[in-house]
């Protein structure tokens, strides 16, 4: 990912679905979709609390957080930096003027480390696909909380709900390490009164 001072992102005009949900588009400035990988094996991020959607579990769109580490934070920061600042200058265009208040991507809390906010397709015709460190297709696991994961995702979208906007950004591709389980059992020494 680039520095904001190279960053040439760019938001369409906001449009309105059939369901009344706003948006603007999100491309680069020559109208190409933003796509990057969150990481490499080498720095594999993990998802502490899997996926899931607060209204409807059974929707084929989830939410998903990935832990940061120092690099990623740095410049996802980058990205809440850059993106504040274009939708406050070109507030005129987007919004006719009304000031919106922008949700960085990054959340923090407290002294935990800060997570990531996108969207996964667990099923249907946009579903997230799976691939193993080998670059082999797999089927998706049954808790990603348990895996190393690389993302490849898509910066999309700007979504707008009254006067908060922030960015949509989908996972496409996920690369999974699965941790295998480690035998409690194998190298530990029993409890023997007498060795105390």
């Amino acid at each position: 990912m680039r520095s904001t001072t190279a960053m040439d992102w760019q938001l369409g005009d906001v449009q309105t679905s059939p369901k009344g949900i706003r948006s603007a588009p999100l491309t680069d400035s020559k109208g190409n979709p933003i796509i990057v990988h969150l990481a490499d094996l080498q720095k594999a991020l993990t998802a502490p609390f899997g996926y899931s959607a607060f209204n409807d579990p059974n929707a084929a769109l989830q939410n998903i957080c990935f832990r940061a580490d120092s690099e990623l934070q740095e410049k996802i920061a980058t990205v809440d930096a850059y993106m504040a600042d274009y939708i406050k200058t070109h507030a005129a265009r987007l919004f006719k003027g009304k000031h919106m208040t922008y949700k960085p991507l990054l959340l923090l809390k407290d002294d935990y480390p800060p997570l990531i906010r996108c969207k996964i397709n667990v099923r249907g015709t946009k579903a997230c696909r799976f691939w193993t460190p080998a670059c082999e297709r797999c089927e998706m696991p049954d808790d990603l909380r348990e895996c190393r994961l690389v993302p490849r995702v898509q910066f999309k979208s700007l979504w707008i709900m009254g006067s908060d906007v922030g960015l949509s950004v989908e996972v496409l591709d996920l690369m999974v390490d699965q941790v295998p389980d480690a035998c409690p059992f194998e190298n530990d020494n029993p409890f023997l009164l007498n060795k105390y």
